[in-house]
């Protein structure tokens, strides 16, 4: 069981100790927290920025796979999601685990784009 998450994990392609150490120096956002997070980088408030040194976990629920990128969407379970483009390294070394169910851990995510958070209120 993930501590952070409270996730079953069964099978593991990183090690529990290596994921500790890993995340050790980030801090821990949880999925129904990203969405603010990131709208924090883009907002033209004098002072300081949040730090990039962020990770997340999610269940990837629907995934979209090209031949060098895959677009997935991450869900926390709990009604919260994220969407996810990913390419390069990752992708090439994650291929074939990347998949329906799997847990996908974000560390140092970039965003490309400013998300609508309560853009209507």
């Amino acid at each position: 069981m993930d501590y952070r998450t409270g996730f079953r994990l069964k099978r593991r392609l990183v090690s529990e100790i290596n994921c500790q150490k890993g995340l050790q120096n980030v801090r821990f956002i949880p999925l129904s927290q990203v969405h603010p997070y990131i709208a924090e980088f883009h907002t033209i408030r004098v002072g300081i920025k949040p730090s990039k040194d962020w990770a997340t976990t999610g269940v990837i629920d629907q995934y979209f796979p090209q031949d060098s990128f895959c677009v997935v969407r991450i869900t926390d379970l709990r009604g919260e999601h994220v969407h996810v483009y990913i390419t390069g390294k990752a992708y090439k070394q994650y291929e074939r685990a990347i998949g329906m169910g799997s847990i996908l851990v974000l560390k140092r995510p970039e965003s490309l784009c400013p998300p609508d958070v309560k853009k209507n209120e």
